[in-house]
């Protein structure tokens, strides 16, 4: 029979036997996935709530897209498939036979793999010893593991995804987009029967993403591929059929060509969506004392001569492809990086010795890329998370007094509409563009003026979206300064006045709001 042909890696490492063939005519769909009327609860929170009629068919050999806003159900959906959790009612078949696996390996077994949005990884091991995770004993005979073959198994597995990076190297010192690339690489090579990319893109650079939606294309003849993104953009490249959930409800199947991305936003949303907001402040004449004057930042293995002029009132963006060295900027002049020379000057002031508590006094504030690692502390509560980086300000001699943090939070969750039963929730029960407030609410309560945001809206829906770009417009109508690092194009493209685009660790381009740059002017320019 026929195969897809992914390179000689993925057909013959790693996989048993009868996987070794494709004894499926990928010419005929078959039904793989029959869900209907699945409802799950995580405590108070309905999660997921489809009604009796409620029913979807997944066949293989086509691509399917989850889509809604943060909160709509639809990573508890896939997390159901992948067997990180099980449903509450409902129904759910593979191949004909009731499926509710009970595990990630049960679910595995069925031939299901999961690719989540945040790295899963085992840090502190190699990328090989991490890809054969559970198989390292086709590397092992007579008690002696041989190590070299490992290696070599493992720079096959990737050749066909990320050539670039090294399997001996140890996974914690291997970049973000390259640790999902890895995990990606490592879920295809047992061969799934259904593979769930969640929000897998949300971490990477646009040549990355395209790698991905590019194996999509090539899995897709024998496998059953389910994605969930917030970027309509993907959802309409590779995509055949849209389930549509909005509150953990089920809302409309749509055919992907038979759908627009305004219909596909309406859906989503319940309203009308402008993500074209960005609208410079007619009182800032840039001749004013810049909040942040940075000049000749280098930093070693990262940037190089880097300078940018802050202004209150401008969005700076900055882009780049994935280890271009944009990745370094923020985290240098916020002092979690050091920097080999440079000088960075604070509302007039030269600012040496940087450290995060002491930007945090300056008024300079810092949102990471990776939220749930760097940005929060996953398992506190969402008030405890708001009030962090002002805990001092609401104790008395030294005692902490939650009626303050309370007040305190519950004011930033209200102004920036977190979704949440009470600031007592947990942030590890909210949703991953919730998360992403709650960071937001912590920088706010400092009542700083120069934010540092990298990729602010990874991961975001597109109605959440809109509201943190209205954000940042209120606080630069206000004052302050933002520079955005962004993967997303469209992004810096629609919010930022001046652009610094970085190839090979330095400033390749500038662009100005008013020389109207498109997306192929900024990729010229990364290349």
């Amino acid at each position: 029979m026929p195969r897809t042909h992914l390179g000689s890696s993925f057909c013959q490492l790693a996989a048993p036997a009868n996987q070794l063939t494709v004894t499926r005519d990928i010419q005929s769909s078959m039904v793989l996935f029959r869900i209907s009327a699945v409802r799950k609860a995580f405590g108070a929170v309905r999660a997921l709530q489809w009604n009796d009629e409620s029913c979807i068919e997944i066949d293989t050999g086509q691509v399917w897209a989850f889509a809604g806003e943060n909160g709509a159900g639809k990573s508890t959906l896939a997390a159901i498939l992948a067997g990180v959790a099980q449903r509450d009612t409902g129904s759910i078949e593979l191949d004909g036979e009731s499926y509710s696996p009970a595990s990630i390996a049960v679910a595995r077994n069925k031939g299901v793999q999961i690719v989540f949005q945040e790295p899963a990884l085992i840090t502190s091991l190699s990328i090989a010893e991490n890809l054969f995770l559970g198989r390292e004993g086709q590397f092992r005979k007579f008690g002696l593991q041989f190590r070299g073959q490992m290696i070599a198994a493992a720079r096959e597995l990737l050749a066909d995804i990320c050539p670039h990076i090294d399997p001996s190297s140890i996974a914690r010192d291997v970049s973000l987009e390259d640790q999902k690339l890895v995990e990606t690489a490592r879920a295809v090579s047992m061969h799934p029967r259904c593979i769930i990319f969640d929000e897998t893109t949300a971490a990477m650079s646009s040549h990355n993403t395209e790698l991905v939606l590019d194996l999509i294309r090539r899995l897709k003849p024998t496998t059953a591929i389910i994605i969930v993104t917030h970027r309509t953009r993907e959802i309409f490249e590779v995509t055949d059929k849209i389930l549509i959930m909005k509150d953990g409800k089920f809302v409309s199947v749509r055919d992907t060509d038979k759908t627009t991305p305004d219909e596909l936003s309406g859906l989503m949303v319940g309203r009308e969506v402008d993500l074209n907001l960005r609208s410079k402040s007619p009182d800032d004449t840039g001749s004013s004392e810049p909040l942040l004057n940075v000049s000749g930042l280098s930093i070693e293995d990262g940037i190089m001569d880097f300078n940018v002029r802050l202004n209150k009132g401008d969005i700076i963006g900055i882009g780049g492809l994935a280890g271009a060295g944009q990745e370094h900027i923020l985290r240098a002049i916020y002092g979690l990086e050091t920097s080999v020379k440079g000088r960075v000057v604070v509302k007039g002031h030269d600012y040496e010795g940087r450290t995060p508590k002491r930007s945090i006094d300056k008024g300079i504030l810092f949102s990471p890329k990776n939220r749930d690692r760097e940005g929060l502390i996953i398992r506190q509560k969402v008030r405890e998370n708001t009030v962090m980086s002002i805990i001092d300000r609401l104790a008395t001699t030294g005692i902490a007094i939650k009626s303050r943090e309370t007040r305190t939070a519950s004011r930033l969750v209200k102004q920036l509409g977190i979704k949440c039963r009470s600031v007592e929730d947990m942030c590890q029960n909210l949703s991953g563009g919730n998360r992403q407030k709650v960071v937001l609410a912590k920088l706010l309560a400092t009542e700083g003026n120069i934010f540092l945001l990298d990729n602010p809206t990874r991961g975001i829906d597109i109605g959440a979206r809109a509201e943190i770009y209205q954000l940042l417009n209120r606080l630069t109508a206000a004052g302050a300064g933002i520079i955005l690092v962004s993967d997303e194009l469209q992004e810096l493209l629609q919010m930022s006045d001046t652009i610094l685009v970085i190839r090979e660790r330095k400033v390749s381009k500038t662009f100005q709001r008013a020389d109207n740059p498109q997306e192929a002017d900024l990729i010229r320019y990364m290349l």
